[in-house]
């Protein structure tokens, strides 16, 4: 995600989705939102998650590229976030 976001059902499952490249911080957030919408449902529509990948996407390419060939950036995305 590239700014802040509501949340709802589509970025909870994104966040399930991107499990693998975050495996020890998006499944204890996903508790802790979906505890949150337990316990707080009149909040339903107020929820809202930030993402540090926000503030990555501005970061300069020479912070955001690793030390290998260039060709895996542009083929793959491959990138610091």
């Amino acid at each position: 995600y590239t700014s802040s976001v509501v949340i709802d059902e589509s970025v909870i499952q994104g966040i399930k989705d991107a499990a693998s490249f975050a495996p020890l911080h998006n499944p204890a957030h996903l508790i802790g939102i979906e505890e949150a919408l337990k316990s707080f449902p009149q909040l339903k529509d107020k929820n809202v998650a930030v993402f540090d990948t926000a503030f990555h996407q501005t970061m300069p390419e020479e912070s955001y590229l690793y030390a290998l060939p260039y060709n895996l950036y542009k083929e793959h995305g491959i990138r610091r976030y």
